[in-house]
C-alpha cells in the first residue's frame, strides 16, 4: 500500500531540497543543504540536517532520478562525516564547531551526536543510493569511545527514567481502579 504516489513524494522532497539550498545560500553555509530549527542549525536526528538527509535517502529512487540532489546530499554527508570528534561523537549544532562541550556535558542521544549518525551513514551505503556516498569510510565507522564510567552512567540514567515511568504508570493505574 502506498500512502502517497511517487510524484507527490518527489515533489515534497524537491521542496525540502529547494528550501535547504536557499537557506544555505542565504547563510553562506559550507554545505549545499542546510536547515535551521528555531534559529539553530542542528545536525542530529530529531530536528537537524541528519534527519532531513535520512528522509531524502529513504524515498525510493529519489536520489537516482535527481543527480544534482544526490551530489548535494553526498557533499553534505561528507561534511557531516568530517565533523566526527576524536572520541567518535558529533557536535549537536553548527554553532558548536568552534569548540567542544566539556565531556560531562556532551550529548550522546539518538537525537544529538553519534548514535543516529551511524544509522545515517549506513543508509548512505544502501544499494539504492549512489555508490561511494561517503568518501571517508575510516571516519564513518569509528566507534564512539567515551570513558566506560560515562557510558555506564548514561545507561544507569536511562534505566532510572524507565523505572520512574513504569512507577508513574502503575500509580495512575492504581488510582483509576480506586476511583471506579
Amino acid at each position: 500500500m502506498k500512502v502517497l504516489p511517487q510524484e507527490r513524494m518527489f515533489a515534497l522532497c524537491d521542496a525540502i531540497v529547494q528550501s535547504g539550498r536557499e537557506y544555505s545560500l542565504r547563510q553562506r553555509s559550507p554545505v549545499p543543504l542546510m536547515y535551521a530549527y528555531y534559529d539553530t542549525e542542528y545536525l542530529g536526528a530529531a530536528h537537524g540536517i541528519s534527519a532531513i538527509l535520512q528522509m531524502l535517502m529513504s524515498v525510493p529512487d529519489y536520489l537516482l532520478t535527481r543527480p544534482d540532489v544526490s551530489r548535494d546530499v553526498k557533499t553534505t554527508l561528507d561534511f557531516l562525516t568530517s565533523l566526527q570528534q576524536a572520541n567518535g561523537n558529533y557536535p549537536c549544532a553548527m554553532d558548536e564547531l568552534g569548540g567542544r562541550r566539556p565531556e560531562p556535558e556532551e550529548l550522546i542521544h539518538w537525537c544529538h551526536g553519534a548514535p543516529e549518525m551511524k544509522k545515517e551513514m549506513d543508509k548512505a551505503e544502501h544499494p539504492r543510493n549512489p555508490k561511494n556516498c561517503c568518501q571517508q569510510p575510516n571516519r564513518r565507522h569509528r566507534l564512539l569511545s567515551l570513558p566506560r564510567e560515562r557510558v555506564q552512567h548514561h545507561h544507569h540514567q536511562q534505566q532510572l527514567q524507565q523505572e520512574q515511568q513504569q512507577h508513574r504508570a502503575s500509580f495512575r493505574d492504581s488510582r483509576a481502579v480506586a476511583v471506579v
